[in-house]
């Protein structure tokens, strides 16, 4: 998904009608218009682009599945808790006073 989304995202742009501008000073759309194929590749474009963020929802449903229900340490071998806990204990009692 990482290659591909980006590389669908080109192509799209690639064999669009409209103008598409790459940091906004490039052109990189019209050259080839193909509506059947711009069609074809904008579907596969943003059903991986669906499948990444249910991805992520199922990604970050799990860890806090494993942090709140099963209450094992997946999430803090992921992430290290303790030390932002103690970053935001810090923050707190500096902005209290």
């Amino acid at each position: 998904l990482a290659i591909l989304i980006p590389l669908t995202g080109l192509l799209t742009a690639y064999y669009a009608e409209l103008p598409v501008l790459l940091l906004g000073l490039f052109d990189i759309s019209g050259y080839a218009t193909d509506n059947a194929l711009y069609t074809q590749i904008r579907r596969v474009h943003e059903l991986a682009t669906l499948l990444a963020m249910a991805l992520l929802v199922a990604h970050v449903g799990a860890a806090t599945y494993h942090h709140r229900i099963q209450q094992d340490r997946v999430l803090s071998a992921m992430v290290d808790i303790d030390y932002y806990a103690d970053k935001w204990r810090v923050l707190r009692r500096k902005f209290r006073r």
